[in-house]
């Protein structure tokens, strides 16, 4: 028996070394081939951990990141999306409010939003509607000035009421009104967020409409919708606005200052909350619980605006005016006055947005009065810059406000040469060559 458990142990040693030499010889012919394969792709040996993270980088990392299997990465990364040509299709008797708003689920139905009718319209893919929800009224399930639409993970929808409610009614998929969420302040804009919790933006004005004295006091709050419990996230961000100049004691809203200051915000796909101070190129990391977690840098800096531009704005605002009785009287003082606001514009960006992957969209300031080219650019949910893409359309105009980005594709509201609105839906292509396009349009 000693001598039998003596010859066992030593077997079983002979066996562990030549597991160890074969072993080591395989590292070597690992390290070998590594080596090799770093000769022949240099710009591998050069690779740096993710300056956003400080972790390793995914495998064949170049410097940029993006999305493994990213099928909106490869449409993005054409350089080029175009909304020029399509089949129209029909909507019947449907006609598009002021300030409508699209939201697409994943299933690829959407619903248009009518902030002048108060309230929300749903339709198939092919452009057929199916219900008409929501009515001016302040009862459950009613909207009085209804703003931002946002349709969650679990297919609901986020309907914030801008004015004079501070809600955000929820309906689901099909239109049924669920429940209502209560806020301490007016939401401007809402991003939902994981933990069930919800960012929305705030903009009070700090004073009266007086000349040069008007300012917006930016917040964002976090709120707790199980538990009630709402927050301040970061600071506050009080900006001037502009958009009121005072003529012989007469106070005129002039519309939207495309030189003024605004702040963005969105969901991560991750659940986190997402803030943007136009006038600064960065993107700022928040957490559900409001605590700061990270920021990234952008690659935009504020565009160079054309006298064109600038002559553009003033004769439409001006012609909102020219039929008052008074308006001769005032006209040289009221163009003056409405130069001296048009200055150098301070704003990067005028927009966020997350599409289904994760992906950050950031879009920089516009360059021209109608818009028939939008430029955006694409970082990883990491915050890494992955490429700059152009939207282009000859006879449509463009709004950032009005794209809504699906795993299908791109839905979009324009308007046509006669003024005429259309729904645009630019689906992903199968080959990253062509790009086809599907148009819904107004009857």
């Amino acid at each position: 028996m000693g001598v039998e458990n003596e010859t066992s142990c030593v077997d079983s040693s002979d066996n562990r070394n030549k597991i160890r030499d074969f072993l080591g010889k395989l590292r070597k012919t690992i390290a070998l081939l590594l080596a090799s394969f770093l000769i022949a792709n240099p710009a591998l040996a050069d690779k740096k951990a993710d300056p956003n993270t400080g972790k390793d980088p995914k495998p064949g990392w170049n410097g940029e990141i993006k999305q493994e299997n990213s099928k909106l990465v490869e449409f993005y990364e054409q350089g080029e999306i175009n909304f020029q040509s399509g089949e129209i299709i029909d909507l019947g008797d449907f006609v598009f409010g002021q300030h409508s708003e699209i939201v697409a689920s994943p299933d690829s139905s959407f619903f248009i939003r009518d902030e002048t009718q108060c309230n929300i319209a749903k339709f198939d893919q092919q452009g057929n509607l199916l219900k008409i929800f929501g009515k001016k009224g302040k009862g459950p399930g009613d909207l009085l000035y209804p703003g931002r639409v946002s349709f969650s993970s679990n297919h609901e929808l986020f309907v914030m009421d801008i004015f004079p409610e501070k809600k955000i009614s929820i309906f689901d998929a099909e239109g049924n009104f669920q429940r209502v969420i209560k806020t301490e302040k007016r939401p401007r804009d809402i991003a939902l967020l994981k933990e069930n919790r919800i960012g929305y933006l705030v903009n009070e004005r700090i004073s009266k409409a007086v000349e040069n004295n008007t300012k917006n006091n930016f917040l964002i709050c976090v709120k707790n919708i199980k538990t009630g419990e709402e927050i301040t996230v970061g600071c506050k961000y009080v900006l001037p606005i502009n958009d009121v100049i005072t003529v012989q004691g007469i106070n005129f809203y002039v519309g939207k200052n495309y030189f003024a200051r605004h702040v963005f915000i969105a969901g991560a796909k991750e659940g986190n909350l997402l803030v943007g101070l136009s006038t600064e190129p960065k993107i700022n990391v928040y957490s559900p619980k409001g605590e700061k977690l990270s920021s990234f840098d952008l690659k935009m800096k504020p565009p160079e605006i054309s006298e064109e531009f600038k002559e553009k704005f003033k004769k439409q605002v001006m012609s909102w005016y020219e039929k008052k009785e008074y308006w001769e009287q005032i006209k040289n003082d009221f163009e003056k006055k409405l130069s001296g606001l048009l200055g150098k514009c301070s704003s990067h960006f005028r927009g966020i947005k997350v599409d289904p992957e994760g992906n950050i969209l950031v879009f920089p300031e516009r360059t021209s009065f109608e818009e028939k080219e939008i430029k955006f650019q694409v970082y990883s949910s990491e915050g890494v810059f992955i490429c700059e893409t152009t939207i282009k359309s000859d006879d449509y105009i463009l709004d950032v406000e009005k794209l809504q980005f699906t795993k299908q594709g791109i839905f979009a509201i324009v308007e046509d040469k006669e003024g005429e609105l259309l729904v645009i839906k630019v689906p992903i292509s199968k080959q990253s060559s062509t790009v086809s396009v599907e148009a819904v349009k107004q009857n």
